[in-house]
């Protein structure tokens, strides 16, 4: 057998790289992202064992799981962002405990999911009010990872004149926000 040297490029600041934890259920989140990402983000994935069965107890059980799924991500790696990629789970777990579960693999890494991220997005927006089939509020919100909606949100405003937030539009708006963060502290 022959060996060959190699020199790894250092990772370039116009390319950051993201880490994306998806449900291993999910059909649609990884697909939504790549096509709302620019192709300078390399996005990278793990999937993260779930019940079909959702219930309070099997959201919670993924939490004890995130450590070792983090762990599949590459970890040679500068990870700018990672995102937690499940709406209920987020709600059910906590935003601070997803955030400080990812931390305690990556932890200097900035953290998002899609409940931290709507919530960003409204806030963006100032959308006080956000009701699903209401357009008499400040933005419309469809949640979940696995709701196909890509371009459809950008549509549905252009038609009801008011912002629609699916999770995986709001993940695309905050993982580019947080990387834009990243990029003016570097």
């Amino acid at each position: 057998m022959q060996s060959f040297e190699f020199d790894l490029e250092e990772d370039h600041p116009d390319e950051p790289a993201v880490g994306l934890i998806v449900l291993q259920t999910d059909e649609t989140l990884e697909h939504e992202l790549r096509l709302g990402l620019p192709d300078k983000i390399r996005l990278f994935h793990s999937r993260i064992p779930n019940s079909v069965d959702i219930s309070t107890d099997s959201l919670l059980a993924m939490k004890a799981a995130m450590p070792t799924t983090l762990a599949l991500l590459p970890s040679t790696t500068a990870f700018r962002v990672i995102v937690y990629g499940c709406t209920s789970a987020a709600t059910v777990i906590g935003e601070q405990a997803v955030t400080e579960t990812v931390r305690s693999v990556f932890p200097q890494v900035a953290v998002t999911n899609p409940l931290s991220a709507i919530k960003a997005r409204l806030t963006s927006l100032q959308a006080m009010e956000a009701l699903i089939a209401d357009t008499s509020v400040d933005a419309i919100v469809a949640s979940c990872t696995n709701l196909r909606m890509s371009g459809m949100p950008s549509d549905a405003s252009a038609r009801l004149g008011v912002p629609v937030i699916s999770s995986n539009s709001a993940l695309i708006w905050h993982i580019q926000t947080l990387l834009d963060a990243c990029h003016k502290t570097d």
